[in-house]
């Protein structure tokens, strides 16, 4: 996680590291919440990479399971933080940079 990142968490009292960590054990609660928070500027970039990381990490299904009642703006915006992580952030492991290649299922979800 990027120190800009976590000065724009701190600054709006979000305990970041905290709800990765348990989000990362699988807490669906954490996983939603963190799915859920929205930043702006450099700090929305590496957002959307801890995203990524954190579903290669947990698993399509689990994190599809955690994120189940979101609605259409929150689906927009999570697609949107996913899209710009997978293409800057460096998950070695992903080989593609496009959601609909790297999350199937996630894609189809956000989609719907």
């Amino acid at each position: 996680m990027s120190e800009t990142l976590q000065v724009s968490a701190k600054e709006r009292s979000i305990d970041y590291c905290g709800m990765l960590a348990k989000a990362i054990n699988l807490d669906e609660k954490s996983i939603k919440e963190l799915s859920e928070l929205n930043f702006g500027d450099a700090s929305g970039y590496d957002h959307g990479a801890v995203l990524v990381e954190l579903i290669t990490k947990v698993g399509e299904t689990k994190y599809i399971q955690s994120i189940s009642g979101i609605d259409k703006a929150q689906k927009s915006q999570l697609k949107a933080y996913l899209g710009v992580g997978l293409e800057y952030g460096s998950v070695p492991n992903l080989t593609s940079r496009r959601i609909e290649t790297a999350f199937p299922a996630l894609n189809n979800f956000l989609s719907h």
